[in-house]
């Protein structure tokens, strides 16, 4: 529990950190402004060989806010959704997990004439829920915090649209076991996030 109401802690921090840096974004001058708002549709690749031989590749989809701190430093935030049936590796019972991830964290632009490079780190609070059927119904639910990487290239198009080809990876291990008793098995969701997002760029 004390653990526990460490990540919340920290993720209020983070939430307040991200929503102060936007507030001064808004503040700037208008030619120094600039807001990246986008949606994102990817799949998730576990590093995890029990996670991928229950759930596979898992498909991921979410929308992020970038908004820039000064010069070529930005602040971003998403929320990411995941929602995959699967079947157990011991018993072969049906099996369904959902995955909420929410990133906070600070990107590097590096602009070049069609777009921009980017690179990023930040935090990952995220909350997982499993229902097994073993053969009664079990329910779990917990919260987990890690980290993630960012690599991205975002390449302008016209009226202010553009298009985000990412690569992420994160860095997230649950505390307590899976939903199933039986495997007693560590949940690591760890993995690349690899896809592409679409969105407007508020100059």
């Amino acid at each position: 529990m004390k653990l526990f109401n460490q990540k919340i802690i920290i993720s209020i921090i983070a939430c307040f950190t991200f929503a102060h840096s936007n507030i001064q974004a808004l503040a700037m001058p208008a030619h120094e402004r600039d807001i990246l708002l986008e949606g994102k549709a990817a799949v998730f690749v576990s590093a995890d060989d029990t996670f991928k031989n229950i759930y596979n590749n898992c498909p991921d989809f979410g929308v992020e806010l970038t908004g820039r701190l000064f010069d070529r430093l930005y602040a971003f935030t998403s929320v990411d959704f995941i929602r995959k049936d699967g079947t157990t590796v011991a018993l072969t019972s049906p099996t369904q997990l959902s995955i909420v991830n929410i990133a906070l964290g600070a990107k590097y632009f590096l602009p070049f004439s069609r777009g921009d490079f980017y690179f990023g780190v930040g935090i990952v609070p995220t909350f997982l829920c499993t229902n097994d059927e073993i053969p009664v119904m079990l329910h779990q639910t917990q919260w987990s915090c890690g980290g993630i990487a960012k690599l991205g290239l975002i390449v302008n198009l016209p009226r202010s649209l553009f298009l985000d080809f990412f690569a992420d990876y994160s860095f997230v291990k649950s505390e307590s076991y899976s939903a199933s008793p039986v495997q007693l098995q560590k949940t690591h969701l760890d993995g690349a996030v690899l896809g592409i997002g679409f969105g407007y760029r508020f100059h």
